[in-house]
């Protein structure tokens, strides 16, 4: 009984640590922003369109995607803490990491504006990165892939490469007002099915 309740004051105590420590590395972080770019707390914290004073509905499709990148993110990541070590653990990491890269760039704009800005590279360089990651993943694990989710897949390359032909071989100026849903909506179909893929890879790993 003594012993039950020790653990479960630990589990209490390691609990709100946890907090504590998500709520230092917060503020941390925000007060780093705010002293070092002299801006407002609230730039970090508030809501973009908030921020801009413009319609929420702004950048809907942007922001449902990003939705969907977390969700394949926290499948795969939920994933590796369910299976044993081996071939398939190492799929839903290597993946979850994967994931975690493009939810990061798709939410602060890694590739379009942090690495031209900050390290003189061009926005090729990451999407280069990424796809090499891709390409090592199906390369590897391609027995997996292709015995669970590989239409999935294929679709999503589709897509995207749909997405990244209208980015860099037709220029803005030739469909002022539609160019950025002709890139944008194909990247949006392929993030939906690029979660599809991920979350039924890791239904199927998970039952096995």
């Amino acid at each position: 009984m003594i012993s039950a309740l020790q653990k479960a004051n630990k589990s209490v105590w390691i609990l709100i640590s946890a907090n504590l420590l998500v709520f230092v590395l917060v503020v941390s972080s925000v007060s780093m922003g705010v002293l070092t770019l002299n801006l407002y707390s609230g730039f970090f914290t508030k809501d973009v369109a908030s921020i801009a004073e413009i319609i929420p509905i702004a950048g809907a499709l942007s922001q449902l995607g990003i939705i969907l990148w977390s969700i394949s993110f926290a499948v795969t990541a939920f994933s590796v803490l369910l299976l044993q070590a081996g071939q398939n653990r190492q799929l839903m990491l290597m993946l979850s990491l994967l994931n975690l890269v493009l939810v990061a760039d798709d939410t602060f704009q890694i590739h379009e504006k942090f690495f031209p800005r900050l390290f003189g590279l061009s926005e090729l360089t990451l999407i280069g990165f990424e796809a090499a990651i891709l390409l090592i993943i199906v390369t590897r694990f391609y027995t997996t892939i292709a015995k669970y989710s590989h239409r999935f897949l294929f679709l999503a390359f589709f897509w995207f490469s749909v997405s990244l032909s209208v980015d860099f071989f037709i220029a803005e100026s030739i469909f002022p007002n539609w160019h950025h849903l002709l890139e944008d909506g194909p990247k949006f179909v392929g993030i939906v099915n690029w979660a599809f893929f991920c979350i039924a890879t890791s239904y199927f790993i998970v039952q096995e």
